[in-house]
């Protein structure tokens, strides 16, 4: 496989990575509204809404992690693709 391969199969892996991430962001998010919506009835314990603020902050810190996740894959894309035309032009 060539360098230009490699960074080609890179960038559809990282559309992939980006459609996943997509939706388990909407997922997490719907699951916390869903919680949210389900629990504003009921007089919950302080146990109960450290657990329910923990699960929000949880799902808050999932998406950070894979948007830096995908900035760095994103930053490695572009370098080997920076790379793979200067090694062209050193030629």
């Amino acid at each position: 496989m060539s360098v230009r391969t490699d960074i080609e199969n890179l960038k559809k892996q990282k559309e992939s990575l980006e459609d996943f991430i997509s939706k388990l962001n909407d997922a997490m998010e719907d699951a916390v509204t869903s919680i949210n919506d389900k629990t504003d009835d009921l007089e919950l314990n302080d146990d109960d809404e450290q657990i329910l603020t923990e699960v929000s902050l949880l799902s808050e810190a999932v998406e950070v992690d894979m948007m830096h996740l995908l900035r760095d894959l994103e930053e490695l894309v572009q370098g080997m693709d920076d790379m793979d035309k200067k090694f062209k032009l050193s030629k």
